[in-house]
């Protein structure tokens, strides 16, 4: 597995985690009430991992996997 191709891979996969985790996704924007202004609050949990393997015992062979969650709560 070549590391350009790794690399472009988590660059795409990180913009959709940031995409997919803004605060407007899952509560919604700041909401004005006269002179009051609401601000949503939230509880941010993000992991990623991945891994990569080269074999050269019998031929050449490479593999490689990877994964990753967000989760976001309302916290006020």
């Amino acid at each position: 597995m070549e590391n350009s191709n790794v690399k472009e891979n988590l660059e795409v996969l990180f913009e959709k985690f940031k995409n997919m985790i803004k605060v407007e996704t899952v509560v919604g924007e700041a909401v004005q009430i006269g002179d009051t202004t609401l601000v949503p609050f939230v509880d941010v949990t993000f992991g990623f991992g991945t891994g990569t393997n080269h074999c050269t015992a019998n031929k050449s062979q490479e593999s490689g996997g990877g994964g990753g969650g967000a989760k976001m709560e309302p916290s006020a």
